[in-house]
């Protein structure tokens, strides 16, 4: 949103932003659909490390990249697909269900439902509250 209604990115017009992110969101929702079905598939096929290790590579170069997309919104839209489903390939891997027994895999679910949260509060308690003033 910051990047969208920046002047010195995007410039998009404030009556516009709802459509924009919509459009960049839909792409991206869609890419994660998409990816869905192949995920397993492809860790199968090349392995867990360096599917996991490529996607943290990625993801890094990725949201280096991402603001020097202005004024393309369809350069922003491709690599916010991207991030997508970079982001899909590390929250879907197999690793918890190759290595927790079968009767502990509701912990596991319930312990990484538990670190979303832990994530999301600290990002809106803490970062945003570092960045406000930035």
């Amino acid at each position: 949103m910051f990047l969208l209604s920046d002047a010195d990115y995007f410039a998009i017009e404030e009556g516009s932003i709802g459509r924009t992110s919509s459009r960049i969101l839909f792409y991206s929702i869609l890419s994660a659909i998409i990816c869905s079905v192949l995920v397993g598939f492809t860790y199968d096929l090349f392995g867990r490390k360096p599917l996991i290790m490529g996607s943290l590579v990625t993801l890094v170069i990725l949201f280096v990249v991402l603001p020097s997309t202005s004024p393309s919104i369809t350069a922003l839209i491709v690599v916010r697909v991207l991030v997508q489903v970079g982001c899909h390939y590390l929250s879907n891997h197999p690793v918890g269900i190759d290595y927790v027994k079968a009767d502990s895999r509701g912990k596991l679910v319930a312990y990484q439902g538990i670190g979303n949260i832990i994530g999301e509060l600290f990002t809106f308690g803490v970062v945003i509250k570092v960045t406000a003033n930035m």
